[in-house]
């Protein structure tokens, strides 16, 4: 209202052009203030200030096709209110998110051009597609819609397509019946009025088009109002330009922000998968992020946070985290990775294995800064392999029980064999030493008798023939009466010890004799040696061995009579070529002394009663004697010192499951090189329940 009463003083004074420039300006107030009447009566009385440019000038306008300048020819311009101008363009300039800026872009152009609907049209990758729009009907405006122009029935598409083609203004005051653009079916099915559509320009390239229109009154956008966008446009380009490319690099990033978190959920995914977490430390900010899978490995929340280093500790096994913290301590120092496993140990006193590799990051001093690790759960593969080198020292304990089994069983077997041999011969040797025996007492007395006879003879007839001197003469009669007494003693002295002898045979045999009987000790070690005799005589010119025998008073012991005759056969047999190789040895360090033996090689057999419970056998020896390595192994099955061929390995170990697994008693040995060797057996008197 003021400026239309100013219109009116400076009318009054004769002064047109300022008065036009009031009614103007009253004219835009009216349209945004939307009194349509009022509009219409200044139309009326005041057409002459109105249109009077319009008139003056064609109703289609050519704009520049580069940046429009802010110098104007006309007096007009000169009326612009500047600090509008400056402000719309500062609230333009201050906005760098696009669809901020259109809806400003899009009110401010509105608010000063006195237009009724706008678009702003954006030039993309060749396409014009419609971004803004608002109408005075509605106080929000649409934005980001990208609706091409070629679907929208909202848009003179000539008059755009004009705009683009050319990069020129396009203003008119009456579209429907002046113009080049009246038969475009918008501007003919809607009888269009005032159109405006200029373009955005920035450097030559086109931005953007903005489409005004005002259906309400003709002649809406006068020339004063186009250079007011002009001089706006220059600064939506620029804002535009640097808005697009803003939106463009957000794009972008929200872009490699979405590839980025795909690829961490992707990578979160495999080391779920793998078991495999990940962890940084920051040895100048001291920070220490953990992956997710960091938390699932250390059965942690990660809504507590990660632990503290002292934290950290006390959740690795006790004994592995002294070496641990070396190995971080290490790192830190000197900058050398690291590959180490060690275990966890949970609340619940579970175990968990963990695989952790590391590196550093080193500055430019050689300092290290950083340190990327990883760590990886193998509870799973650990306990695969802890199951497998069970199983195979149980299969290993399995083959060593089956061989010490078989070599048992193959002992026995010959054991058994030897036995039923030595039964056999004693059996077979036993028949005809006991006819032999038998009859030894009846041939006796006969002899006795015969003799008697032949005295008889001697004192009847005194003087014999001389036929009957002769033979006496050449048989040597009293010798053959003399020697044959001796004879018959002697017969009778080996009748009894061949006797001896298969009962010492048949005693060693034992084949009656599976179960546990109570047997004489004594008899067994004696029935040995008989075995052995012609091992401890002297043979090429080896010494004879002599047995000393300190027996002691033994109750009789129940056990397995041929097993423990076994034992006395595999000890005394070790015994024996203990001092052979000993006088082997040194046979070879003096070659030129025949003389030279092993001074006195024995065998010493002593027994006792150690209490009321057990007997005690010492079998010693002077022979080579054994290390403290060898002593550490004799009863290890297939555990031999002798050369290839010479021996299995067994006899020992066959001895020590005898004696202690089958009679629940006692073997040990004493030995040191050149000492020869002492094995003690303990039996108990009564097997043990």
């Amino acid at each position: 209202m003021a400026n239309e009463l100013a219109a009116k003083l400076y009318l009054l004074r004769n002064k047109i052009k300022l008065a036009q420039f009031y009614m103007q300006e009253a004219r835009y107030c009216y349209l945004r203030w939307g009194a349509t009447a009022k509009l219409k009566d200044l139309d009326t009385r005041y057409s002459q200030l109105l249109h009077k440019k319009s008139e003056n000038t064609t109703n289609e306008t050519i704009a520049n096709k580069t940046n429009f300048s802010t110098t104007t020819g006309n007096s007009g311009s000169s009326a612009l209110d500047l600090a509008t101008v400056m402000k719309a363009s500062q609230s333009v300039a201050s906005e760098i998110v696009l669809d901020k800026l259109l809806a400003s872009l899009m009110k401010i152009t509105i608010e000063n051009a006195g237009a009724t609907n706008g678009f702003l049209i954006l030039s993309k990758d060749g396409k014009l597609l419609i971004e803004a729009s608002l109408s005075v009907d509605s106080t929000e405006v649409t934005v980001l819609q990208s609706l091409p122009i070629d679907v929208s029935q909202n848009l003179p598409k000539t008059v755009i397509n004009y705009v683009e083609r050319t990069c020129s203004s396009v203003l008119l005051s009456d579209a429907a019946r002046q113009g080049s653009f009246t038969t475009d079916p918008y501007i003919m099915s809607n009888k269009l009025k005032s159109v405006l559509c200029t373009p955005i320009i920035n450097q030559g390239k086109l931005i953007a088009i903005l489409y005004l229109e005002n259906n309400l009154t003709d002649g809406a956008f006068t020339p004063d109002r186009l250079e007011v966008l002009r001089l706006l446009s220059s600064q939506a380009a620029i804002s535009l330009e640097n808005a697009l490319l803003y939106a463009n690099l957000e794009q972008k990033v929200q872009e490699r922000t979405q590839e980025l978190k795909a690829k961490e959920a992707s990578l979160a995914e495999a080391q779920k998968l793998a078991h495999l977490g990940s962890w940084e430390f920051n040895l100048v900010t001291q920070e220490a992020p953990w992956s997710e899978e960091m938390f699932r490995i250390h059965r942690l929340n990660p809504n507590q946070g990660k632990p503290d280093t002292w934290q950290y500790l006390q959740l690795i096994h006790p004994d592995d985290r002294s070496f641990v913290e070396k190995q971080v301590e290490r790192i830190i120092n000197t900058g050398e990775s690291y590959e180490i496993e060690y275990r966890l140990l949970g609340t619940d006193g579970c175990v968990r294995y963990i695989f952790a590799k590391t590196q550093a990051t080193l500055n430019e001093s050689g300092e290290v800064i950083k340190i990327f690790g990883t760590v990886l759960d193998i509870t799973e593969r650990k306990l695969a392999e802890i199951a497998l080198q069970e199983s195979e020292a149980q299969l290993r304990q399995t083959l060593q029980e089956l061989k010490r089994t078989q070599s048992q069983l193959i002992q026995t077997e010959k054991m058994s064999s030897l036995g039923q041999m030595v039964a056999g011969i004693a059996h077979e040797i036993n028949n005809p030493v006991s006819f032999i025996y038998s009859n030894f007492t009846p041939a006796s007395q006969y002899v006795q008798d015969l003799l008697k006879l032949i005295r008889l003879y001697q004192q009847t007839y005194p003087n014999p023939t001389d036929k009957i001197l002769d033979t006496t003469e050449e048989i040597d009669l009293e010798f053959l009466v003399e020697d044959l007494q001796k004879l018959m003693g002697s017969m009778k002295n080996g009748a009894d010890r061949i006797r001896t002898i298969v009962l010492s045979l048949r005693n060693f045999s034992r084949l009656d004799e599976a179960d546990m009987k109570a047997v004489d000790i004594h008899e067994g070690i004696d029935s040995t040696l008989l075995i052995l005799q012609h091992r401890l005589k002297e043979m090429a010119g080896k010494s004879e061995i002599k047995v000393i025998k300190e027996y002691g008073k033994l109750p009789l012991v129940t056990c397995y009579a041929s097993q423990m005759n076994q034992v006395f056969v595999n000890i005394l047999t070790n015994a024996i070529d203990s001092l052979k190789s000993r006088f082997a040895n040194d046979a070879l360090k003096e070659p030129n002394n025949k003389n030279y033996s092993v001074q006195n090689p024995q065998i010493c057999i002593r027994t006792e009663v150690t209490d009321s419970d057990y007997v005690k056998i010492t079998i010693a020896d002077n022979g080579a004697g054994m290390s403290e390595d060898v002593l550490s192994k004799i009863f290890d099955p297939f555990f031999t010192t002798k050369p290839v061929g010479s021996g299995t390995g067994l006899g020992l170990s066959i001895c020590y499951q005898i004696v202690v697994e089958k009679h629940g008693g006692k073997l040990s040995c004493i030995s040191a090189p050149g000492e020869g060797a002492e094995f003690a057996i303990a039996l108990p008197i009564k097997p043990r329940k």
